[in-house]
């Protein structure tokens, strides 16, 4: 029996999606709980006194990237509709 097929609507053939989690980047970011997303923090220096230095947790960016925990850090997902495949039965 032979099997018509036809190329996936969802994914235009391609057989793969982008990341809805992190947009196809492959990462998310977070902000960074040591300056609370500020990108920088407080230290005493040698007199005692208090001072502003950038945070050395997100290097002053108040943001922390991870690799996407929903596509491994791929920035794309096999199609669901097609299973990968790029194709589907007409």
């Amino acid at each position: 029996m032979i099997i018509d097929v036809k190329t996936c609507p969802d994914c235009n053939g391609a057989g793969q999606l982008r990341c809805s989690d992190c947009n196809g980047t492959g990462s998310e970011t977070f902000r960074c709980d040591i300056c609370d997303g500020k990108g920088y923090v407080y230290e005493k220096n040698e007199d005692d006194e208090y001072i502003q230095v950038s945070c050395s947790n997100c290097n002053g960016t108040g943001e922390i990237s991870k690799i996407c925990r929903n596509c491994n850090g791929a920035g794309n997902l096999n199609c669901s509709k097609c299973n990968g495949t790029g194709e589907i039965p007409d």
